[in-house]
């Protein structure tokens, strides 16, 4: 089941509204070993004491989940993506 990671940081005067941050990368991958591996990677660049994150992201479920917003206000989000298989036309 493919997943895709967003990370977004945060942008406009109200940083506590959830549909207000700005897409700062978004990648797809296979696997949720490969999101969780993600997503820690992006806290490491977040440069932050990452140890309840990273506890947070190893736990996070077959359909992923939101780590943040960490203290420079960036959120990362995994999002298990349904695959639809498409119909191929005559």
């Amino acid at each position: 089941m493919p997943y895709v990671i967003t990370t977004g940081t945060p942008w406009g005067r109200n940083l506590g509204a959830r549909d207000k941050y700005a897409v700062t990368s978004r990648i797809a991958v296979a696997t949720l070993d490969e999101a969780r591996h993600a997503a820690w990677m992006a806290t490491d660049l977040a440069d932050t004491d990452q140890g309840r994150f990273r506890t947070a992201i190893a736990h996070f479920p077959a359909d992923g989940g939101t780590i943040g917003p960490l203290p420079d206000g960036t959120v990362i989000e995994v999002r298990r993506e349904l695959v639809t298989p498409t119909r191929r036309l005559p």
